[in-house]
């Protein structure tokens, strides 16, 4: 399935603020201009989609904030260098790009302040391969983070056990684990 050129084409859809194609296994293609002049849309979820390679992503003048491509596992390539023309300002913030471990090639904008952060679903040596920009992204793969319950013995009196300690190993530079809850 394909979403054609100027599908969301204004003035019919210049409204759009997002659009969410999360799952839709026989999506395997965008083509260009498939979004220009949806100027308010904000959000692109394609995250679990069956594109194979987005090679002009078609969100150059919009105000996309979020672009979500994690697990599309048959994308190898992505060109960003459509946000070069991306319009600045308060209003334009720099886009959050989510990305498969599947790329093989990536192209970005010569403008890097176009792009914030990059979630990187492979690892640093993977995206450092790529030529990601290290200081915006932030790499999960091959990082397994491990929970560990503490465990105690009592005799039964009618109430549950509780052991609420555990440890924590993986857990990636620089972040923190904010909450655990244990029950049962």
């Amino acid at each position: 399935t394909t979403i054609n050129t100027y599908a969301f084409r204004e003035p019919n859809h210049n409204k759009l603020k997002s659009v969410d194609f999360s799952g839709c296994s026989y999506l395997s293609d965008i083509q260009s201009n498939a979004f220009n002049g949806a100027y308010y849309l904000a959000t692109a979820n394609f995250s679990g989609t069956a594109i194979t390679e987005s090679t002009n992503l078609p969100f150059d003048y919009n105000g996309i904030k979020v672009l979500n491509l994690s697990d599309c596992n048959s994308v190898t390539e992505v060109n960003l260098s459509s946000l070069d023309n991306r319009r600045t300002g308060s209003d334009y913030p720099p886009v959050v790009v989510y990305l498969p471990a599947t790329l093989t090639s990536v192209t970005l904008p010569s403008n890097l302040s176009k792009i914030g952060t990059i979630y990187f679903q492979g690892t640093k040596a993977q995206a450092q391969s790529l030529g990601l920009p290290m200081d915006k992204t932030i790499c999960s793969g091959g990082v397994p983070l491990t929970i560990t319950t503490g465990d105690g013995t009592k005799v039964y009196d009618g109430t549950e056990l509780t052991v609420d300690t555990y440890t924590v190993s993986g857990l990636a530079e620089g972040h923190v684990l904010q909450s655990v809850t244990i029950t049962g």
